[in-house]
């Protein structure tokens, strides 16, 4: 840069000025999540929220646990933000509900429940023993 050009800078500062706009002040966008019953929720999201985000949102309106998103025939993966995931404003996904597990072990007389919500029922004789998911 030339001694008492601006140009540069004030460019710096113009690229700088749009990408604290699209972090921050992103326009919020409503995405549907729909059950298999056909209970849908609506969550308001943007473009850098994460699908794992749109999944707990969604859980947390229609009460249940969800096991997974699709859109467009294709499993959304977790970490993907949504506009990785390709999702626009208005957009539905199909979610599959979380279903309870059994879970025990062989060494172990404890069971363990989990149940749809994610949280936890055990039973059975007091062990260090923890399900396989939590190994």
């Amino acid at each position: 840069r030339v001694q008492g050009d601006t140009a540069p800078l004030q460019s710096e500062q113009q690229e700088f000025s749009a990408w604290w706009r699209q972090v921050c002040f992103e326009r919020s966008m409503p995405i549907h999540v729909r059950l298999l019953s056909g209970r849908t929720a609506s969550v308001d999201c943007n473009q850098n929220n994460f699908v794992y985000d749109l999944r707990r949102a969604a859980e947390k309106e229609l009460g249940v646990g969800i096991a997974s998103l699709s859109s467009r025939s294709k499993v959304l993966s977790g970490t993907s933000t949504l506009g990785e995931a390709g999702l626009q404003d208005g957009d539905t996904v199909n979610a599959l509900v979380r279903r309870p597990t059994l879970t025990s072990n062989i060494r172990s007389p404890t069971f363990v429940l989990i149940e749809a919500d994610g949280s936890l029922l055990a039973w059975g004789a007091q062990t260090a023993w923890q399900p396989p998911c939590f190994q």
